[in-house]
């Protein structure tokens, strides 16, 4: 998929969801789902500091001691091939869900979002009775379930995604382009 000139990424989120998270999960599901209608909204908001950053002193893009961070990367990320503008990762950036559901509750709760809201992007996947989630990912993202997508994310049911700031996150995998990326929590002393 191309738009003004930028390639859609896609995406397969994999994630577990039990009746203590599938709250959680719908939420998120719903977010993710509303980016790419407000892409342009969100991109304003997410880089209302640049044009205070362009007219400072190199910033250091990369170096996260500046109250600006994380907005270097999000002012100074890749533009679209054009070099006019910055790409929307909100928009660029198309999620499919694959849910690991553990019980009927879950499916039950999980259907009638998809239903309520019109979704064509979430597949449902009982493992009632089976819940080790590395076992589910390993047996049910097999070459053929995965065929097609840029990058396939293995989340845990009870991390809110919503709170992710899902344009400068893309920004950085765009610029590192890892092979594999895991996240990582840490204090505000720095410490695990």
């Amino acid at each position: 998929d191309i738009a003004n000139g930028e390639e859609t990424t896609h995406v397969l989120i994999a994630r577990t969801a039990s009746a203590s998270e599938i709250d959680n999960v719908l939420e998120d599901i719903l977010v993710i789902n509303s980016y790419r209608e407000n892409g342009a909204k969100l991109l304003n908001q997410s880089t209302a500091y640049c044009d205070t950053l362009h007219a400072s002193v190199d910033p250091a893009p990369f170096v996260n001691e500046s109250h600006l961070f994380p907005n270097q990367l999000l002012c100074f990320g890749p533009t679209n091939k054009n070099a006019t503008t910055q790409e929307n990762n909100y928009e660029m950036v198309q999620a499919d869900f694959l849910i690991f559901a553990w019980d009927a509750g879950v499916i039950g709760k999980i259907n009638n979002t998809v239903s309520d809201h019109s979704l064509d992007n979430v597949q449902i996947m009982d493992v009632t009775g089976n819940s080790v989630k590395v076992w589910n990912w390993l047996f049910h993202l097999s070459e053929t379930t995965v065929y097609g997508y840029d990058y396939v994310w293995m989340v845990d049911g009870d991390i809110i995604m919503k709170s992710l700031h899902w344009h400068a996150f893309w920004q950085i995998i765009k610029l590192t382009k890892p092979k594999v990326a895991a996240p990582v929590i840490t204090g505000l002393g720095g410490g695990i």
